[in-house]
């Protein structure tokens, strides 16, 4: 099965040494802490289920005092905001973030290795196929690295498509999401320090996009791009959701192949679009920040263009995949037969 966590411990725990042991999960929704007060159940506190691969507290840790949370509380998360657990699981998923967009930078400009002038060909050709192999394992062994510390999202799609499914706090989500794009940003700048110039540009195209391994639209349109992004951005949330926040499918896969599924998503997504033009194009990103990074540190308006593309798309396929998860969750079937029996029970069968 699943395993719940990150959570905040109490300052009363009794070990500094937190003990995790696996639990059954009966929901993956955002699941506050609750007291039992003559028969009203008071929430005190909410807990985050947002992780990829999520651990239990230690069963003698105690909620924090206070006064119990209303329902808009906890959906914005907001007895989180003073909460030290939760700015530390930001420094993680900007730190994630930072090596996942320093290390698919190399991988990209070592795949182009234009040497010794722009002019010649890619090193491999096309060179979304080693693109592609290396940055679904890269994500998936950073997944393994980074859930149990903040839930290894490292992308501000999976943390958006989370946020709007309810596994995680609005406000947590916002502290996420400018983590990793400032992670991103630190991890372009230490390969732009790393790497001669004239590297930084391997993966330029005639349009002057994608410096520093960036995202580069080339002749497509950014109309175009946002299809290409929410397609397959929906592919990655589906398995995500059918994986790693599906309690039964937890159950078969359990905390491990979740993570190499996401990652062969990723993979698929990269080689699937990285030759649907010719040259100069670099494929479905999948991460905003991926693209954000590099643009921002490479300081050229052309790796702007059709930037919107790289964010609004994965966002719509993030609000599109909360309205099927809401309309119709996994275990509707299994929900509705339940409610059949609870109708038909005492009812004399002719």
């Amino acid at each position: 099965s699943l395993w719940q966590g990150p959570h905040c411990h109490s300052r009363r725990h009794k070990s500094l040494a937190p003990r995790f042991k696996r639990l059954p999960v009966e929901s993956t929704m955002s699941s506050p802490e609750q007291e039992s007060d003559g028969g009203e159940e008071k929430v005190l506190r909410t807990h985050f289920n947002g992780g990829f691969i999520r651990y239990a507290e230690d069963e003698e840790a105690v909620a924090d005092e206070g006064r119990p949370l209303t329902h808009v509380e906890q959906i914005l998360g907001w007895d989180e905001v003073r909460r030290l657990c939760l700015y530390k699981a930001a420094i993680l998923e900007a730190f994630g973030t930072c090596f996942l967009v320093a290390a698919s930078i190399c991988s990209v400009l070592s795949s182009f290795g234009r040497q010794p002038s722009p002019d010649t060909e890619p090193l491999l050709n096309p060179p979304s196929i080693s693109i592609a192999i290396i940055n679904g394992l890269l994500l998936a062994l950073l997944i393994f690295a980074f859930a149990p510390g903040s839930g290894g999202h490292l992308n501000p799609m999976i943390t958006f498509a989370t946020m709007l499914t309810g596994h995680t706090q609005i406000y947590r989500g916002i502290v996420y999401i400018a983590a990793q794009v400032g992670g991103a940003c630190i991890g372009s700048q230490l390969v732009e320090w790393a790497v001669p110039d004239a590297t930084a540009q391997w993966s330029t195209n005639t349009y002057g996009q994608g410096a520093l391994g960036g995202c580069a639209l080339g002749d497509m349109t950014a109309g175009s791009q946002f299809v290409v992004e929410f397609i397959f951005s929906m592919v990655v949330l589906i398995v995500a959701y059918g994986t790693a926040f599906n309690v039964k499918q937890g159950e078969i896969f359990g905390p491990v192949l979740a993570p190499l599924f996401i990652g062969t998503a990723i993979s698929i997504g990269i080689f699937s679009s990285g030759t649907l033009i010719s040259t100069g194009y670099s494929g479905a990103a999948m991460n905003p920040a991926r693209c954000f990074g590099p643009a921002a540190i490479s300081g050229t308006s052309a790796s702007f263009d059709g930037h919107w593309a790289y964010w609004v798309g994965p966002f719509c396929a993030g609000a599109v995949n909360a309205a099927v998860y809401a309309i119709a969750p996994p275990h509707h079937k299994d929900l509705y037969e339940k409610e059949a029996k609870k109708a038909t029970r005492g009812r004399r069968l002719p």
